[in-house]
């Protein structure tokens, strides 16, 4: 007896430690039922909940018998209910099937092709900027600056890069500076970052980290159809066009990243990798050298415009010159 009640106690502290382990892979798209009650819970087809009074209404002085108004508000609502539902019994299943293998198709473009060319476009905008910077730099920059002599204003811009460290203890602050054994830790810190990254495990949970396909690519089935209340297919065409949807998406994706998947992503890695090879090695020294040459102009464009521009606008700033302005705190 006492073995039994202590077997008993133990029981549910047993029961606490059991902890199952699910592997991703084995939860199926198909697990996730839809919803039978609120059919559209993002609210997309709103617009499209519309009963009988929205169409057709009588004012207080025309008025239609009253058998007519109500055999003509019962047929309104059944023929609409009853033919949306044999419409959506007939067509309801091939749609969803060719609006998964749409969302598919679009999807694997998006991933495979449409952001990669985006985070080319990116790389190359970076040099186009720095050039531009430094157009404006040369020769609009002299003008405003001497334009800005006109109203009297003048704005000076510094970045200072710190050169201290400033370490705050019990109250005390301290000055620290950096020591070539502080540099070394950080430079060998830098260096493990970037071994780590290309020697890290990859991470098949989450192949989105950085969020970049987060808001474009994932659609659901209630992002694309969905019925107001009111409209109402039947439940069991309403599952099985959830399911059709979900599941061919799903394994069309799949297919299609399976077929060309590697090859794109090869193509890719060499495209990235030229690219890299030619900012690093051709344009940025030519970016540099451009700018090297581009001094001697910028000295003489501003000594033209400081020579004749700015004694132009300090006299035309003597014309707001009498302009006073006071402030007064009055209680």
């Amino acid at each position: 007896m006492e073995d039994e009640t202590i077997n008993a106690t133990r029981l549910p502290e047993e029961l606490v430690d059991v902890k199952v382990d699910v592997h991703f892979e084995d939860l199926h798209c198909s697990d996730v039922k839809p919803m039978i009650q609120d059919r559209d819970p993002k609210r997309i087809n709103n617009s499209l909940k519309v009963m009988f009074e929205d169409v057709i209404a009588e004012p207080p002085t025309v008025r239609s018998f009253d058998k007519v108004w109500l055999w003509s508000h019962a047929l309104f609502e059944v023929s609409r209910l009853w033919c949306y539902r044999l419409i959506s019994l007939l067509l309801a299943l091939p749609v969803s099937l060719a609006a998964g293998l749409l969302f598919a198709v679009l999807s694997c473009l998006h991933i495979w092709l449409i952001m990669p060319c985006v985070q080319l476009t990116l790389i190359n905008m970076h040099w186009i900027q720095t050039v531009w910077a430094s157009i404006l730099n040369i020769f609009v920059s002299p003008f405003f600056t001497s334009l800005g002599k006109c109203c009297g204003i003048r704005s000076e811009l510094r970045r200072q890069r710190p050169e201290r460290l400033y370490l705050s203890v019990s109250g005390k602050t301290q000055n620290f500076t950096p020591t070539m054994a502080d540099q070394y830790q950080y430079n060998a810190n830098e260096e493990k970052i970037v071994k780590d990254s290309h020697t890290k495990e990859i991470d098949l949970i989450n192949r989105d980290p950085k969020q970049i396909n987060e808001d474009v690519v994932k659609v659901e089935f209630e992002d694309v159809i969905a019925e107001p209340d009111g409209t109402h297919s039947l439940d069991g065409v309403w599952k099985l066009s959830y399911t059709t949807f979900t599941v061919s998406k799903y394994w069309c994706y799949r297919v299609l990243s399976a077929v060309f998947g590697i090859p794109v992503a090869l193509l890719w890695g060499f495209l990235f990798a030229c690219i890299s090879f030619c900012h690093i090695w051709a344009v940025v020294p030519c970016i540099k050298s451009c700018l090297i040459e581009s001094q001697c102009v910028s000295r003489i464009y501003s000594l033209c415009i400081q020579t004749f521009c700015d004694p132009f606008f300090e006299a035309l700033g003597k014309i707001f010159s009498s302009v006073r302005v006071a402030l007064r705190k009055e209680v």
